[in-house]
């Protein structure tokens, strides 16, 4: 006679960041407005909920109360449950429980997560400047690029071939999953490089003393460690704009500080890569995706308007989220929880080994409008990314929601963002700071779900 709920399916995944990731603690440091979360080790850690929760979002909705339960009038438990998910170290090993201080302090890696990078932020205006009145400087702090973590699942069912599990797994396998926040803005992309999964019939006596004596440790031996690269699903409920570039000189992002040479320095990050199971760091000029973004909001505005006919100074020219193709493809905040939603349109950040450029300082002086001659105090010093002809890609992903509608609303939106992407490969959008200088410009070609719209 079979057990109610005979089986149990289990699965254990790493993940790699491929992009910085914002799991926020809710709290703030000194050094900070946002810190990440944290465990007992002081290392950062993803919790169980934010791992379900971007799984339930995914899941097709007529299957989310089958595994996560639901409340009302007939209530039905969660079948599924999720771990948290622990920081890999520079040899692989999963560091869950209480881990002595020695070991972090001499691994490789795990040595500079007390001292996580802080992104900085500034809301811009339709005019180019801070947006003062909507308190738009802030910061945060994020996980590297390339961290690896690890965390298991289980799911209890009757049969020993539920196809159910299999969607949850194939869901963390999509090329949507972002966990934490700022997904819109270049954060949480991740990519399954292991995945081991089980089924344990609980009738069977072998198989239920190994269940029962299975660790709750994730690094315990009843997962082997070698690393198994898993395939991410594609997507069809977005498009892929894909944007291969090549610089015409400089570019620059800035720090917002400078160095032992330079009063403006460009903005650098260590990312963590890894050697089959080894890891180790890399220094990278960063191209972050929140900057990228707002150049690309600000002309799909400009391009909204010129469409619809609608001049400097018309009384129907809109800019920010007032602009309707701004306010649908990146989100707006409303005045109301009701009227809030956000973007549907994902960028990721863009690393370049810093080695394989070459950086140069520039000088600049402030000349006096009136006497012609130089301010005094004003001059000051830029380190420029020098990056001719080098090759970099740009993917942008867009709901097709957005443009699956038959009204004429859709197709300006659409061709707005198209006509903005195109300008970036004509050299006709600059990306980054000193674009008055000459800094940022770019071209190349532009293709949609592998189909080139502009070369």
């Amino acid at each position: 006679m079979s057990t109610l709920n005979q089986f149990r399916y289990l699965a254990q995944v790493v993940i790699e960041l491929t992009s910085p990731l914002a799991i926020g603690s809710g709290e703030k440091l000194f050094e900070t407005d946002a810190a990440v979360a944290v465990d007992s080790n002081y290392l950062p850690y993803i919790p169980g909920t934010a791992i379900a929760g971007v799984v339930r979002s995914l899941m097709d909705p007529t299957q989310k109360d089958v595994f996560f339960g639901q409340a009302g009038d007939n209530p039905i438990g969660s079948s599924i449950l999720f771990t948290e998910a622990k920081i890999i170290n520079s040899q692989g090993r999963v560091m869950d429980g209480i881990v002595p201080y020695s070991d972090i302090a001499n691994d490789p890696i795990l040595q500079f997560y007390s001292d996580l990078p802080i992104r900085q932020h500034v809301r811009i205006n339709h005019r180019g400047v801070s947006d003062e009145d909507n308190y738009g400087k802030f910061d945060e702090q994020i996980v590297y690029a390339g961290t690896r973590f690890c965390f298991e699942l289980e799911m209890i069912s009757n049969t020993r071939d539920d196809h159910r599990f299999q969607q949850v797994l194939d869901t963390i396998c999509h090329g949507e999953f972002r966990l934490g926040g700022g997904t819109r803005n270049g954060f949480g992309n991740v990519k399954v490089v292991d995945l081991q999964q089980r089924v344990i019939d609980i009738d069977n006596p072998t198989e239920r003393n190994k269940y029962l004596n299975k660790s709750a440790m994730l690094g315990s031996d009843f997962w082997s460690k070698e690393y198994h690269p898993a395939t991410p699903n594609s997507s069809n409920s977005w498009d892929e704009y894909l944007l291969e570039l090549k610089a015409d000189d400089f570019f620059f992002f800035g720090s917002g500080l400078g160095d032992d040479e330079v009063d403006m320095a460009p903005v650098t990050e260590y990312i963590v890569v890894w050697d089959g199971n080894k890891a180790d760091w890399k220094e990278c000029y960063l191209l972050p995706a929140s900057s990228i973004k707002g150049a690309i909001s600000h002309r799909v505005c400009y391009h909204w308007n010129k469409q619809k006919g609608y001049t400097v100074g018309h009384p129907y020219a809109t800019t920010g989220e007032d602009n309707p193709a701004v306010s649908t493809l990146f989100g707006f905040i409303g005045k109301s929880q009701e009227k809030q939603e956000r973007g549907h349109v994902i960028l990721s950040d863009v690393f370049i080994e810093k080695t394989a450029l070459n950086s140069y300082v520039n000088s600049h002086l402030a000349v006096d409008r009136f006497t012609g001659g130089a301010l005094e105090g004003a001059l000051f010093f830029e380190k420029n990314v020098y990056a001719h002809d080098y090759p970099i890609q740009l993917t942008i992903l867009v709901d097709k929601k957005v443009f699956n509608n038959t009204d004429s609303k859709s197709a300006i939106i659409q061709k707005a963002l198209e006509e903005t992407l195109k300008d970036i490969c004509r050299g006709l959008l600059p990306l980054g700071g000193g674009v008055n200088r000459g800094n940022g410009v770019f071209s190349g070609k532009l293709t949609k779900n592998k189909e080139v719209i502009y070369e």
